[in-house]
């Protein structure tokens, strides 16, 4: 992975927590996070594939709000927005889960360097880990 790609998925992890913490709105999120998947360089296809189906259930929240005239999201489609982002805390500290059901991203600070890492969980037992942020 470059360190190009490494700065992306951390400012990916940011982004995703400031929407967590209602620092920006989830059009800014969708926005923010097609950008950076696009501007990834190493990612694989398949992978960005499953992140965009991630993302589209994000899509799907912010459309619902949109229909409605609103910017700001009811409590149907925050629980749908959730379901695709929450915000836990492991042992790794604040972890950032993204699922769809059959895929899981996991991004997390790793307790052996304090940098941000990654981890993929797809069917039938694939797991990918990442470091995010150097060696």
């Amino acid at each position: 992975m470059t360190e190009y790609d490494q700065r992306q998925y951390g400012l990916m992890l940011q982004r995703l927590t400031d929407f967590q913490n209602g620092r920006i709105f989830l059009d800014i999120l969708i926005a923010d996070l097609e950008g950076l998947l696009s501007s990834l360089q190493s990612a694989g296809t398949e992978w960005k594939q499953s992140f965009r189906e991630f993302w589209g259930a994000l899509e799907d929240a912010r459309a619902m709000a949109l229909f409605r005239g609103s910017r700001l999201l009811n409590e149907q489609e925050t629980k749908v927005a959730s379901t695709v982002t929450s915000q836990v805390t492991g042992t790794n500290g604040p972890t950032t889960v993204l699922t769809n059901g059959q895929s899981t991203y996991t991004i997390y600070t790793r307790t052996t360097t304090g940098a941000p890492g990654a981890q993929y969980f797809g069917p039938n037992g694939v797991s990918v880990k990442y470091s995010l942020g150097g060696p």
